[in-house]
């Protein structure tokens, strides 16, 4: 309807438009300057040099007597649900100017405001000439055309004629009156006749028509999974064109099913981002389906995404992802009508990205050979590290931070120092208990610090309240000098439940953000325990599978100010609390835990000596057995191994505690 407000806008002398065809979407994902050209009777509207409508000038500027204005709909008529709050409409705020609505199968009565502001910057106010249609039930119009086929939606493809009886209202409010006027030539093409009236007074018409297309699977969403989908760029579980086979784990795309959704020119190109970024080596059939096919596998939106023609998925979401699909391009197969994506390599945490950026920052390890060892266990126990909002961090990049975090097993937290300073840009100071010191984590661990950073870890005495203070003192002054990023679990322990919401956190956190002018992140570890829970806290993700790092959407320390303590707090919570949909079941790693069950038999070894030799076993390249145990290295003498590494040192020592 824009482009009709547009178009009289530059013939003023004009009472209307006649044959005016909608050509394209137009996108306004970014600014857009569109060019209106008149020449006699003709007008286009251009974008770019690219038709997005043209048609007729009527003379005028008023187009005469008014019609009779039609009957209203009796007033048993069924009033309509709010299309915006149900999804039906995605438009956001300046657009929602339905009041009132009733609708039944002989059309729909609506009462919509006028806005004296915004609606008096045109002759013609688009948004008056929009929200005439928002009665209109583009997906059930069956409603209307008992004759169209099911799974249709209906779409304005032509104006066949609209005329300007009066000037449009400045204020108040408007009726608008939409009824079913037969069809356009077949039942493919329904017809519309629109009638805007103010004080009981016709001063607009119109006789739209619209085309059906196939709904397809996107169509057919429930409404509130299809804004989602379609405007938000929300992932949407099963929002996708293609089909899945779940036995081969392929994803399979027709040519016909990738036309059907191409409504109008720009549909799929709009929907699937296919404008932006990388990928233009793939032809339009094999990039949709090599996109929905990873999006699927990461829960990402597809928009969110980039695959090139070597199959190398990208996506800011996911910061450390290596991850790579096998492509067979209908063009290049015996199937030209379809395209067959399927996983090359599986998604997981790059290590070597990891491994690089602290190369990158001469990171010199108290012990260098714990380096390998660490990273291992990150590409173990780390499934993906996933950004809610990539723009907000990447605007803090290299700015330390407070990371705020629930708490599941033991291990995560110094793989969370290795992991995430790469997609931060600062290092990572962790605040522990100080009874973690003597774990065998804390021990292990302790290897990971380079003297010439600091630590990596400070352990406090949450009881010693003087302790406590020269611990927070000492995370203040890393922050001030922008040495460190914190990490802090704000519960204080771990969780023995996964999906488990931080419902406590104590307020220190806030007025150290203050005090530092330092932003919160919310990070959430997910994955790492059953939502059924286990009855002792855990050392390693539960059944040995990978967790998902969460990081939410950064609060500045301008944005908390204002808040009471109180308030504050609960907006730290609130942040968190955004981040409870990402968590999920842990993935079970059976192959794995056999393999541990095993060395834990075979040579008496607790828990976490024989995940970690299993662990240096992979780092290192040693010979497995039929087991897969690293028995040649076991067979090694005792004086040898802890000459030889000090991994040996650790693992040789007494039982963890």
């Amino acid at each position: 309807m824009a482009a009709v407000s547009l178009a009289l806008e530059a013939a003023p002398q004009a009472a209307g438009l006649d044959a005016f065809v909608l050509r394209r979407w137009l996108v306004l994902d970014r600014r857009r300057r569109l060019e209106v050209v008149v020449e006699g009777e003709a007008v286009r509207v251009l974008e770019a040099g690219r038709p997005v409508a043209d048609g007729r000038l009527v003379a005028g500027p008023l187009a005469g007597e008014s019609p009779e204005a039609l009957p209203a709909l009796s007033p048993h008529a069924p009033s309509l649900e709010d299309p915006y709050g149900c999804g039906a409409l995605f438009h956001g705020p300046a657009y929602r100017r339905l009041i009132s609505a009733r609708r039944d199968s002989n059309g729909a009565d609506l009462v919509i405001r006028v806005d004296p502001e915004l609606d008096a910057r045109e002759r013609i106010p688009h948004i008056l000439l929009d929200a005439a249609l928002h009665g209109v039930p583009h997906d059930a119009m069956r409603e209307w055309f008992p004759e169209v086929a099911a799974a249709q939606v209906a779409y304005p493809a032509r104006i066949d004629r609209f005329r300007l009886y009066a000037p449009a209202p400045r204020q108040g409010t408007l009726e608008v009156r939409v009824r079913p006027a037969g069809v356009a030539g077949s039942a493919q093409f329904p017809r519309l006749l629109v009638q805007w009236l103010a004080d009981e007074r016709v001063w607009a018409d119109m006789l739209l028509v619209e085309a059906f297309f196939p709904a397809t699977r996107l169509g057919s969403l429930a409404p509130e999974d299809r804004r989602a989908f379609l405007r938000d760029g929300v992932h949407v579980p099963g929002a996708r064109l293609s089909d899945e086979d779940i036995a081969s784990g392929t994803t399979i795309l027709s040519a016909e099913t990738l036309a059907a959704a191409d409504w109008l020119p720009g549909t799929v190109e709009s929907i699937y981002g296919l404008g932006v970024g990388g990928g233009a080596a793939l032809d339009r059939l094999t990039r949709v389906a090599a996109l929905e096919h990873a999006a699927a596998r990461l829960r990402t939106h597809p928009r969110a995404i980039t695959v090139d023609a070597n199959g190398q998925v990208r996506t800011a979401v996911h910061p450390l992802l290596d991850y790579r699909l096998r492509l067979s391009p209908g063009s290049q197969s015996d199937h030209p009508d379809r395209a067959v994506v399927a996983d090359a390599t599986p998604p997981r945490v790059d290590g070597d990205a990891v491994e690089r950026w602290w190369e990158e920052r001469r990171w010199q390890s108290a012990v260098p050979s714990l380096r390998p060892l660490f990273l291992e266990a990150c590409r173990r126990f780390i499934g993906a590290v996933r950004l809610i909002d990539p723009a907000g961090l990447q605007a803090l990049a290299g700015r330390p931070v407070i990371l705020v975090a629930n708490h599941q097993v033991a291990v995560e937290s110094v793989l969370a120092g290795i992991l995430l300073p790469p997609v931060l840009g600062t290092p990572l100071l962790t605040l522990a208990k100080q009874e973690h010191q003597d774990t065998w984590v804390g021990r292990l661990a302790s290897g990971l610090n380079d003297p010439s950073h600091g630590p990596a870890i400070v352990f406090v005495e949450r009881r010693l309240q003087r302790r406590m203070l020269e611990g927070l003192a000492e995370l203040a002054e890393a922050l001030r000098q922008g040495q460190r990023s914190v990490l802090v679990h704000v519960e204080g322990t771990r969780a023995l439940r996964g999906r488990q919401a931080v419902e406590t956190m104590s307020g220190i956190w806030a007025d150290l953000a203050m005090d530092s002018d330092t932003p919160i992140v919310p990070l959430r570890f997910c994955g790492g325990l059953p939502a059924a829970g286990v009855d002792e806290r855990q050392e390693f993700p539960w059944g040995f599978g990978r967790q998902s790092l969460v990081l939410g959407r950064p609060l500045v320390s301008a944005e908390l100010a204002p808040l009471p303590l109180a308030d504050r707090r609960a907006r730290i919570l609130e942040a968190l609390a955004e981040l409870e949909p990402c968590d999920h079941e842990p993935i079970i790693d059976a192959p794995f835990d056999a393999r541990v069950t095993a060395a834990r038999r075979r040579w008496g070894l607790d828990l976490e000596k024989a995940t970690y030799l299993l662990l240096q076993a992979e780092a290192s390249g040693w010979t497995l057995d039929e087991s897969g145990l690293p028995a040649e290295a076991m067979a090694n003498t005792r004086e040898h191994r802890v000459q030889s590494d000090p991994f040996w040192q650790w693992f040789e020592a007494e039982a963890a505690g």
